[in-house]
């Protein structure tokens, strides 16, 4: 996994979960908020399935990041 910036746009993969839907699944991040705040939350929507939150930049492994 990446520790790097994320932003709106990124498409990311999250990590293995046998236990959570979101488990191995790509997304792309659709909002950063608050932006430019010490602690950031970010959303990833894995289209048809649902949004998904986390907060810690290693989490996810970005496969292709936004201009």
């Amino acid at each position: 996994m990446q520790s790097k910036a994320i932003k709106v746009g990124d498409l990311v993969k999250m990590p293995h979960s046998p236990v959570y839907w979101w488990g191995d699944q790509v997304g792309v991040i659709d909002i950063v908020e608050p932006e430019g705040s010490s602690y950031v939350t970010y959303r990833v929507f894995v289209p048809g399935k649902g949004f998904a939150r986390f907060s810690q930049t290693d989490f996810v492994e970005v496969i292709s990041a936004s201009r």
